[in-house]
């Protein structure tokens, strides 16, 4: 027994010693060495390494970023065509990187709100790797996105999980919904690991290696993430091809929401874009609305399937609620210096000719559709653009 066990332990041991010596004494050293390709396999902070819209490992000061949810991050069939490979061209950073000629980073994080999107997310990642000694400057500009079909959701859902019953009940000051998120940037944005284990950053690229290179082919080729989504009933798009059907229960703006919460959720959305500004005072910094298919889209009959909606929706409905939160966010912008991109109607323009989603994710843009959306932002920001960062 006493052989056995040296026999198991020798190698268990020796195996631990390489590990600990490689993860404490050499990594550290070699962390601005590794190929950008390595650092998607790290934690979510320094996946933003990895991205392939900029000339080097770090951006160059007065590069551009784009802070929001899975738009910003480049969710759609675009990335799907290309099998999910984040080492590939797939959304609007890479078609700004080379319509503008500078590099660009998103901070995008997939099911953000306005406040873990805008705010917390962007400051985790420029705190965590200065705290590393990977130098990230301040971008000289930023595209703050509102997506009109899930951020004002996805601001519920924050509060919900965040404050407490008493305060979810009780409308809050503008000044109260700033100092609270300020409380969370304190605790959530320092640049300390999040988790327990993302201070193990060679681990943590091993282990995640042997995933995306094994279990994810493996079962992918069982398990399809991301289906065709066969036509509705109800929805049914115009273009001048003629009529396609498209799957029901499509995102679009949300119609039904009570007032209160619309009012909160916006608040949220103003408070975070403030939030960055103050954090990242030397950046110019741009709100992108971002439409929802169904606002996208001129539409057979006066009804549309919406996703949170149980019946049909007004096509006329989504149009008017569209054009008012398209409104208030302009108005916001425009009071507090903020630029603005209303990028509707270069997409609605577009989509005459083509659709801009799907066919499989129905929620994001497709190749088309991030084509047409980064010519808009260029079309309407092109000069703040490029004068904010020729530095």
């Amino acid at each position: 027994m006493r052989k056995l066990l040296t026999t198991l332990l020798l190698p268990l041991a020796s195996v631990t010693l390489v590990y600990l010596l490689a993860e404490f004494v050499f990594f550290p050293f070699l962390l601005d060495r590794l190929p950008p390709n390595l650092y998607n396999f790290m934690p979510r902070e320094l996946r933003v390494l990895g991205q392939t819209s900029k000339a080097d490992l770090l951006p160059a000061p007065g590069y551009l970023a784009i802070a929001g949810d899975s738009y910003a991050q480049g969710k759609g069939d675009w990335f799907i065509a290309n099998g999910y490979d984040r080492n590939s061209r797939f959304q609007a950073t890479h078609l700004l990187h080379d319509a503008l000629g500078v590099d660009c980073l998103t901070f995008g994080r997939s099911g953000a709100s306005s406040w873990d999107g805008l705010g917390l997310e962007p400051l985790q990642i420029y705190n965590r790797l200065n705290r590393l000694g990977l130098k990230l400057p301040q971008p000289g500009a930023m595209l703050l996105y509102f997506y009109e079909g899930n951020d004002v959701y996805d601001n519920k859902r924050f509060l919900y999980d965040h404050l407490d019953s008493e305060h979810r009940e009780r409308p809050q000051t503008p000044e109260q919904y700033r100092d609270f998120l300020e409380t969370l940037v304190r605790k959530y944005a320092s640049g300390a690991p999040r988790e327990p284990g993302d201070g193990l950053l060679f681990g943590n690229m091993i282990l995640r290696l042997l995933r995306d290179s094994v279990y994810y082919p493996l079962t992918r080729n069982i398990v399809d993430p991301d289906p065709l989504r066969a036509p509705g009933q109800i929805n049914r798009i115009v273009l001048d091809s003629g009529i396609v059907p498209v799957p029901d229960k499509l995102q679009g703006p949300p119609v039904s929401i009570s007032p209160d919460m619309l009012d909160s959720s916006t608040i949220m959305f103003q408070q975070a874009a403030l939030s960055i500004r103050d954090h990242f005072p030397k950046t110019r910094m741009i709100i992108v609305y971002v439409p929802s298919p169904l606002s996208c889209y001129s539409w057979e009959g006066d009804k549309v399937s919406e996703e949170r909606e149980k019946n049909p929706v007004s096509r006329q409905d989504i149009m008017l609620f569209s054009q008012a939160l398209a409104g208030s966010i302009r108005e916001f912008a425009a009071k507090n210096g903020f630029g603005f991109v209303d990028t509707r109607p270069e997409l609605r323009e577009e989509a005459a000719h083509t659709l801009l989603h799907g066919p499989r994710d129905w929620d994001h843009f497709n190749r088309a559709g991030y084509e047409a959306f980064t010519k808009a932002i260029i079309d309407a920001a092109g000069p703040q653009l490029r004068a904010a960062t020729e530095k």
